[in-house]
């Protein structure tokens, strides 16, 4: 039994404002006190069961481990109240007004939030596991270590909140604003975050394995060590995001956006960049092991030091890139737009680079043994000191390249354009330059001993000290 009726609480709360009124621990249950209003009061311990709180006002009142449950709550207003530790799980709370409500640790699993108002809310540690969060205001919310799994969330504003380190598995996220929130250790795994809103948030070190971000806009947001293992990131926006020391193995970033994002250090293992923009972006000290990087445009990336063996890069825009020291063995890079790049001390060796534009390329000190170049343009790349033993550069297009002190040995150069290619110091022995145009080229002091020159245009070529040549 109640310990008040509805009238004796009228009647209280019309008493003089100056009397200290209290309902602290007071057995409330199954009484009508729909429109009522409590603002301030103490209510922690309350108990409600089965009351009607219709259109109550609780702005600013302790509520603290009261029972609620059961109790019909629509239209009632917890504006800036207390009400941690609450066991709200499986009510229905739609559209109710909980701004800046403190609600941490509370029970709110399976609990319809629909449309609530939880702007500034203090929900840290909560429990939303499977709670309806759908079109929800949680701008600026304190969500830290909360338990979201398998929430709904679509389309809710949780611009600028906190979630560090909440459980967010599986939760739909889709379409949801997420612009500047803190996500900092949080489990994202499994969750739908198609077509949200994340630019400039903060990710480190967080778990997105799994997750799908489908024309996700995650402008400069910064993803320190964040794990996006079979990720889908397909047509994203990941125009200036910083994903240093992030994992990627399996990921689709297919067709993303990614100017000037940050990838150093980062493991892009097998994942898939098919007709990515990468332009100027920065994979310095990144591992892009079989990835697919098919028709991907890549003018003026950084690939310092990376590591792209086996990478398939076929038909990729790579001009003015930088792949000083970078790992390419074994790489297809057929038919890519090479113009210009930098591949100082890179390693190609075995890569097939048929049919590829590589002219006015640095490949200075490059290892590019075995590597297939048929009919690639290399008119004014730079090989100095490059070795390119064993390599077929049948057709292709050297003219003006510069080979000095490089490594031709045994190279297939046959019906190669070298006109005016410098030679100059290189070793050619054994190399097959059948039908190859050499006209005016340098062979200063280059090794020629058992090279084959039948059928080759040597017209005005310089063959001075030249060793080994036999006409």
């Amino acid at each position: 039994m109640a310990d008040y009726s509805r009238e004796e609480i009228e009647a209280k709360l019309a008493g003089p404002s100056e009397e200290e009124l209290s309902f602290a621990g007071a057995d409330l249950s199954g009484l009508d006190l729909s429109g009522l209003v409590f603002k301030g009061l103490d209510l922690s311990g309350a108990r409600f069961g089965g009351a009607n709180l219709e259109g109550a006002d609780f702005t600013e009142a302790n509520l603290e481990k009261a029972e609620l449950k059961n109790a019909t709550l629509s239209q009632a207003n917890f504006n800036s109240a207390k009400l941690s530790g609450v066991d709200l799980s499986r009510t229905g709370l739609e559209g109710l007004d909980f701004a800046g409500a403190d609600l941490s640790g509370a029970n709110l699993a399976s609990a319809n939030l629909r449309e609530a108002k939880l702007p500034q809310a203090k929900l840290e540690r909560a429990n939303l596991n499977k709670a309806n969060l759908e079109e929800a205001d949680l701008r600026g919310a304190q969500l830290g270590e909360a338990d979201l799994g398998e929430a709904n969330l679509f389309h809710a504003n949780l611009a600028r909140a906190d979630l560090a380190g909440a459980k967010l598995s599986k939760a739909r996220l889709a379409e949801a604003d997420l612009n500047r929130a803190n996500f900092k250790n949080a489990d994202l795994s499994g969750a739908d975050l198609t077509d949200a809103k994340l630019s400039v948030g903060l990710f480190y070190e967080t778990n997105l394995k799994g997750a799908t971000l489908n024309r996700a806009e995650i402008k400069g947001a910064k993803f320190f060590a964040a794990d996006f293992s079979g990720a889908n990131l397909s047509r994203a926006d990941l125009t200036g995001a910083d994903l240093t020391e992030s994992r990627f193995p399996g990921a689709d970033l297919s067709r993303t956006k990614l100017n000037g994002a940050i990838f150093r250090r980062a493991d892009l293992t097998g994942a898939d960049l098919t007709e990515a923009n990468l332009n100027i972006a920065d994979f310095n000290g990144a591992t892009l092991i079989g990835v697919r990087l098919h028709g991907a445009d890549m003018g003026r990336i950084k690939l310092n030091g990376a590591k792209l063996g086996g990478a398939r890069l076929e038909k990729a825009h790579m001009g003015k890139a930088r792949l000083t020291g970078a790992d390419l063995a074994g790489a297809d890079l057929s038919g890519a737009d090479l113009t210009g790049a930098d591949f100082t001390e890179a390693k190609l060796s075995q890569s097939d680079l048929s049919r590829a534009n590589l002219s006015e390329a640095v490949l200075e000190r490059a290892d590019l043994s075995g590597v297939f170049l048929l009919g690639a343009d290399v008119r004014k790349t730079n090989f100095s000191e490059a070795n390119l033993e064993k390599s077929d550069l049948s057709g292709a297009k050297l003219a003006n390249a510069v080979l000095h002190r490089a490594n031709c040995k045994r190279a297939n150069l046959q019906r190669a354009d070298m006109e005016h290619a410098d030679l100059a110091d290189a070793d050619l022995s054994g190399a097959d330059c059948t039908g190859t145009k050499l006209a005016f080229a340098t062979f200063k002091k280059a090794k020629l001993t058992g090279a084959v020159f039948r059928d080759a245009d040597l017209t005005n070529a310089d063959l001075s000290d030249a060793i080994g040549y036999k006409p």
